[in-house]
């Protein structure tokens, strides 16, 4: 794999995770459980939990 892919491929996972926060604080708003919000993102539950520091 070239260094141009590796990148690629490395910034195409922190959009993706970057798509999956966006996601998570969006239903969190919406007062989605959390048990549902990590089965939907994939996220962990410290995860989570940060996202709601940062709403408050």
């Amino acid at each position: 794999m070239s260094i141009a892919e590796q990148l690629r491929e490395e910034g195409e996972k922190k959009g993706e995770k970057k798509g999956k926060l966006k996601v998570a604080k969006k239903l969190l708003l919406l007062n989605m459980d959390e048990t549902q919000i990590m089965e939907a993102t994939d996220l962990t539950m410290e995860e989570i939990e940060q996202i709601k520091k940062e709403i408050k």
